[in-house]
Parts: C-alpha cells; sequence; structure tokens
C-alpha cells in the first residue's frame, strides 16, 4: 500500500500480506475527526507493517491519546493515531488504488452527529447497508435503520446563524442561514457544476437559485476530485454553497465545519461557498469514484 499527500512531499509504502486483503475501513464521525479535518467523517484503514516514521509530518493533537498527522507544506491529512488503543491507521483518500484492498465495514460514532451525518448519505455499499454504531464498535450498540427520524422545515433549527469552527477554535465564524437576501442575490451558475461544454446556453436548473435546496436549507454536492481528496484525505469530499447578498467573497469550506480556510477574491459572484483551503479551483460535484456516485443533496 502507498499514501502520499497533494503536494507529493510525503510518501509512505508498506507491504500488505494478501490474506488480510480486503481492509475493512471504518467511517468514524466523532467531534474529534469532524472538526480536525473539516470532512463530516474520517475514513480510515489500519497501516500495515511497521511504524514508518512520521518526523517529517505536524501532528496537531485533539486529545491525550489521539494525533492527526499531515504534510507541513500542502495539509493533506495523512495518519491518524491512537497512542491508547496502539493504533495507526491511515486516511482511504491519500491511498494510491485503494480498491484493490479497501472495503467500507461501518459507521462509528454516529449518535454524536445528531441527524445522522455522513451514515445518511452513505447508507448503503451496493446492496448491503452498512452497520450504524452509536459509538464505537466495541462499547455500543447498533442504531436501528429508522434513527434519526427526518426533520420537517417547521422542526429545523429556528437561530438565525450556523456556529462553524475548527477544533483548536483558532478559526470561528458563523453562516446565515437561508433568508430573504439569499433569494434576491444573483449569482452565476458554476462552471466546475456543468457537465456540458463551454459555450451552451445555460439550463433552468442554472438560472434558478442554484445555491437553495428549496426546502429552508443550502444545497449541497459531493467532489472526489484528486485535488479534494488528497487534501482532506477523505474519498468524497462534502461541500456546500451559501449565498450572502452583500458578499462578493468565494469562501470554500468543508461541511464537517473547516479546518483550513482560504479566502478569494471574485469579481462576477456574490456566492458564498464551503470546502478547504487551496481547493477553491477543484470543486467537481459530478463526479464519480471508487464505485460510489457522487450527487447533489442537501443535508
Amino acid at each position: 500500500m502507498k499514501a502520499g499527500c497533494l503536494c507529493g512531499k510525503s510518501t509512505f509504502c508498506a507491504k500488505v500480506r494478501s490474506v488480510t486483503l480486503p481492509l475493512a475501513a471504518t467511517l468514524c464521525q466523532c467531534n474529534n475527526c469532524r472538526h480536525a479535518t473539516g470532512t463530516l467523517c474520517l475514513m480510515t484503514v489500519p497501516w500495515q507493517g511497521t511504524r514508518p516514521d512520521l518526523g517529517t509530518l505536524a501532528v496537531y493533537a485533539p486529545s491525550k491519546s489521539m494525533s492527526f498527522y499531515f504534510c507541513h507544506t500542502c495539509g493533506s491529512h495523512l495518519f491518524v493515531e491512537n497512542s491508547l488503543a496502539g493504533t495507526l491507521d491511515v486516511m482511504t483518500g491519500v491511498l494510491e488504488d485503494p480498491e484493490n484492498f479497501v472495503k467500507i465495514a461501518d459507521h462509528q460514532q454516529v449518535e454524536t452527529t445528531i441527524d445522522g451525518g455522513f451514515s445518511v448519505w452513505l447508507p448503503t455499499v451496493g446492496s448491503k447497508f452498512l452497520p450504524r454504531w452509536s459509538g464505537t464498535r466495541e462499547e455500543t450498540e447498533l442504531l436501528p435503520l429508522e434513527w434519526p427520524c427526518p426533520l420537517t422545515r417547521e422542526e429545523l433549527p429556528k437561530s438565525s446563524a450556523v456556529s462553524c469552527y475548527c477544533h483548536c477554535r483558532g478559526v470561528k465564524f458563523t453562516i446565515t442561514r437561508p433568508n430573504a437576501d439569499s433569494e434576491a442575490c444573483t449569482a452565476p451558475f458554476p462552471d466546475v457544476m456543468r457537465d456540458d461544454v463551454e459555450g451552451d446556453e445555460p439550463t433552468a436548473e442554472e438560472k434558478s437559485k442554484w445555491w437553495l435546496s428549496g426546502d429552508g436549507r443550502y444545497a449541497a454536492g459531493t467532489c472526489a476530485c484528486r485535488s479534494c481528496r488528497l487534501a482532506s484525505g477523505l474519498d468524497i469530499v462534502e461541500v456546500r454553497p451559501l449565498s450572502q447578498r452583500t458578499q462578493s467573497t468565494a469562501l470554500m469550506m468543508i461541511s464537517g465545519l473547516l479546518c483550513q480556510l482560504t479566502i478569494s477574491k471574485l469579481e462576477t459572484t456574490n456566492s458564498l461557498s464551503v470546502a478547504t483551503s487551496a481547493l477553491l479551483k477543484h470543486i467537481a460535484v459530478r463526479t464519480k469514484l471508487r464505485g460510489i456516485s457522487a450527487k447533489s443533496v442537501a443535508p
């Protein structure tokens, strides 16, 4: 197995015994994983063989027993270590050709998401329902298929803004929920969201308020481009566009509530988008990777 970062300065290799394949990948949705990486969950598999030298990587410890390792240069998330359990896992998004030895096994720490988080986006792989554990697999019970009950529009939170922050809270900001200004503003349909060729006439969808889902929430989508995968460490990155009438800046942030942040000026748009730093030019909503179809959703 081979893992590498976005800029190519950090690469790691290990031999894998064929009898151990496929390696079981866990989707963890705990607060530490979501806020430390900015994604809705963390998908990892155990690193095989001897422990690699991680001295060249930067490290962030969200707890006494957990450490995240990432590239100093590009910020790619590569490894997560649990010193209490004595485990070292590698992010599946940074693996080279993982189809040969990675199989998604289950969702863990789902209850901390309140609304089901990524387990609602990916309830099955093929025809198999993925087990959803309220906490860890070893210590908690399975959640029933009907959990959580979907909220109606009337039951959605009434607060006017959503708080966003990284794990250490060094970066904090709020996002205004859709309101009258969201309806009143205008923004060109992003080129990266179009399947057609340059020069084709905009569709009815592209002329509409594409950043709104129609049920009181912002629309959202997924991206599986190389830049998003390698920078976040997750195979599919979740992005949600947010419109603000007074903004002339485009900001990209991951739906897991931001780990890295880059602000870039745009002259022709009043949209505010969400994803990781350095990925402003790489959002491609309609894409396919590793058997999972990316699609527009409204979580």
